[in-house]
């Protein structure tokens, strides 16, 4: 099992609310999100991402929407880092590739307490998926993969204005710095797994109550990140 994370930022009231939108160079507009690291609580983690990957430091907890296992059928995520076999032996030879924790992957088959995933990577344009520009395929050992992947879901307002735009250095993983922004909740677009997210939780977000005693979450100088 392996769990994730991801935030709904709003700023205005009602149907009016605008949306906080990442513009990632090649995976779309997305929601701020990622893995919970192991040994990690999912509402520490949200805050985490919220710092690393749109510098939002003071923020309001408006609630928590909802938590449901994002998987079904071939869809699988790596659960532990592990490098990638040419056969489903123990012992075969490796290939140079070593697939990551959170990474997701599709099944392929099982043999001998292996599973054969592959591994696709899209360039995203705005909201629209674009060509395969990276695809690997081979063995990892069966307890490196999982079909339970528990997605949980925050509303967060910020405590105070925000820029209609800034930008974002993602650090060293290879990225240009990407660009925030906001959307109108009632039209915003995103990639098609947080636009099917989106719609589950659009009520609760046009509601918006408020927590009886809401926190403040002041989050500073935490670990490195990873990606969605």
């Amino acid at each position: 099992m392996l769990y994730k994370v991801a935030a709904f930022v709003t700023r205005g009231e009602g149907a009016a609310q605008s949306l906080l939108t990442i513009d990632h160079p090649n995976a779309g507009w997305q929601l701020p999100a990622g893995t919970v690291e192991e040994g990690e609580e999912p509402d520490t983690a949200v805050r985490r991402e919220l710092h690393e990957e749109a510098n939002l430091i003071d923020l309001t907890l408006v609630q928590k929407l909802a938590a449901f296992n994002q998987l079904s059928s071939d869809r699988r995520v790596m659960c532990q880092t592990t490098p990638l076999q040419m056969m489903p032996e123990q012992d075969a030879p490796l290939l140079p590739h070593i697939f990551r924790r959170g990474w997701y992957v599709r099944e392929v088959a099982r043999q001998n307490g292996m599973v054969q995933v592959c591994y696709e990577e899209r360039a995203h344009h705005g909201n629209q998926p674009g060509e395969v520009v990276l695809s690997w395929e081979g063995w990892v050992v069966e307890t490196a993969v999982t079909a339970t992947l528990i997605r949980h879901l925050y509303h967060f307002r910020p405590t105070g204005s925000l820029p209609d735009e800034w930008f974002a250095d993602p650090g060293d993983h290879g990225y240009a710095p990407w660009r925030l922004f906001w959307q109108p909740l009632a039209t915003a677009e995103l990639v098609q797994a947080q636009l099917e997210w989106l719609e589950m939780v659009r009520d609760k977000l046009v509601v918006g109550d408020f927590l009886d005693q809401p926190e403040v979450y002041r989050v500073k100088n935490l670990p490195g990140r990873q990606r969605n």
